[in-house]
């Protein structure tokens, strides 16, 4: 069967949704999986396409005018689906879903998630609306997002895609979904001269991956406690630090590559920018990396710190420790998205003593 699979997010977003993919290679053997992505997600989803785990891709951002939503249309059409499978649930793919269904000369199957929200007065809301659940979707998952998640935040995500896939192969099987790992790449296509170069600094010393992105602007920290956590890390690990950073410098970014003097390091190449700490020469920033040279770090690493994103999900790839930091506005829905893996604690990102306590039993 051709599936077209909406996961048109982020890339913790679709790396979560692997052990449902993996599901439907293991149910159908003849199975032909187009993946509808983002611009978010685009280079792990080229990554999962060379690796084989999926046969297609669609980069959904690509079509943002009426007329080239037309030309999506036209492209899903002659793909000839026979089961549309909607994780990211917008009224675009609800719509286009159906009218490929209704145009098809085939019986198309529609499958998805079904948001659960309450209106302004306090009524149920659906998306789509509860009378037309049944009429759209041949199998549906409800998550209720109610009340801030109240009422599902011990449900993870990834139960909600088993019970999807349960009913879409009509299985009996309990937890068949679940006790599937996330997907890993075999082959992550990374430069040579970045492995050596990685290599040639960690010579057989433990290193931790410390994440340092945007989302720290949200927090409560000073400057001053920025860099008293900063180096308590450096201090108690006992090894290498490697900074990474997101698409965008946070506010504390210049103060922290001045107070550590990190000038470039000398690389064979020259083609990639790294830079080392002249005051504690473990100390290490790694901006502008892509996707796979962030995995490839990350497999290589003992322990990760990183506020929740793409790298919570990473590290459960390779089953590495990880403390996952989390905003105190959004405990309940990010625990709806922990990584499967049991090495991980979430602690709220402002809890700095908290933080280094649980670092300091990681590293024990």
């Amino acid at each position: 069967m051709n599936y077209l699979i909406y996961r048109d997010d982020g890339i913790g977003d679709l790396i979560v949704s692997t052990p449902l993919i993996k599901f439907i290679r293991e149910n159908d053997k003849n199975s032909y999986i187009t993946l509808i992505c983002s611009k978010r997600n685009i280079e792990l989803a080229h990554l999962f396409k060379s690796n084989c785990f999926i046969d297609n891709l669609i980069n959904i951002d690509e079509y943002d005018t009426h007329i080239k939503k037309f030309s999506f249309y036209r492209i899903v059409n002659y793909l000839k689906i026979d089961h549309i499978i909607i994780l990211k649930s917008s009224n675009f793919s609800i719509f286009l879903s159906k009218l490929v269904k209704i145009a098809s000369s085939k019986n198309i199957y529609i499958s998805g998630v079904v948001p659960l929200n309450s209106s302004k007065n306090g009524k149920n809301r659906y998306k789509p609306s509860k009378f037309l659940v049944n009429q759209i979707f041949d199998n549906h998952e409800i998550i209720d997002c109610r009340n801030d998640y109240v009422y599902s935040k011990d449900i993870q995500m990834l139960e909600h895609y088993s019970n999807l896939g349960n009913q879409i192969f009509k299985s009996t099987l309990k937890s068949n979904i679940n006790d599937i790992p996330y997907f890993e790449p075999k082959e992550l296509q990374v430069n040579a001269d970045f492995i050596t170069l990685t290599k040639k600094i960690l010579y057989q010393k433990k290193m931790m991956l410390f994440h340092f992105d945007e989302k720290w602007d949200a927090t409560d920290y000073s400057l001053d406690e920025i860099i008293y956590l900063l180096n308590v890390f450096i201090n108690s690990f006992g090894g290498f630090i490697f900074m990474t950073h997101g698409l965008i410098k946070n506010k504390y970014y210049d103060h922290i590559i001045n107070n550590y003097e990190l000038k470039k390091y000398l690389t064979p190449t020259h083609n990639y920018k790294i830079y080392m700490s002249k005051i504690n020469k473990n100390f290490f920033s790694f901006p502008n990396l892509k996707i796979n040279e962030l995995m490839y770090i990350i497999s290589n690493s003992d322990f990760v710190i990183e506020p929740h994103g793409a790298l919570t999900h990473i590290a459960s790839i390779y089953n590495k420790p990880v403390i996952d930091l989390v905003p105190k506005n959004k405990i309940n829905f990010l625990s709806k998205w922990k990584p499967k893996s049991k090495k991980m604690k979430q602690i709220v990102i402002d809890n700095k003593d908290e933080i280094i306590e649980n670092m300091n039993e990681f590293i024990a």
